[in-house]
């Protein structure tokens, strides 16, 4: 069964959270999103990522992510959510190709870094 390395940054960066949408657990690695800055979305209770030089995104790296997840994982996401291929890095060594699990936004739709 093919599988996918998915970048989570948000709510499912909670492994707990992860295996009550799958019912699995997987193996998880801390990475980096170098150029990637996290925002709170404008009247959303969740954040978004956008591409923003100089700016990085800590999250959690899912391993071995198979189809039958992705698509419970994909049905959780909001209408806004879009997955992209990213390069993340931990600190054993980067990892390309992998999805980003959680909302890529334009910076119009995005409030500033602070929670106000």
């Amino acid at each position: 069964m093919k599988t996918k390395n998915l970048f989570t940054y948000g709510s499912l960066s909670i492994p707990r959270i992860m295996k009550m949408l799958t019912g699995k657990c997987f193996i998880t690695i801390y990475v980096v999103a170098f150029d990637y800055a996290c925002f709170l979305l404008r009247n959303k209770p969740y954040p978004g990522m956008i591409y923003s030089k100089n700016d990085m995104t800590i999250g959690l790296l899912y391993i071995g992510v198979d189809e039958p997840s992705l698509k419970i994982i994909n049905s959780f996401e909001d209408d806004i959510y879009e997955q992209r291929e990213i390069e993340v890095v931990s600190r054993c060594g980067g990892f390309s190709g992998c999805r980003v699990c959680g909302t890529l936004c334009q910076p119009s739709t995005c409030q500033s870094h602070s929670l106000e």
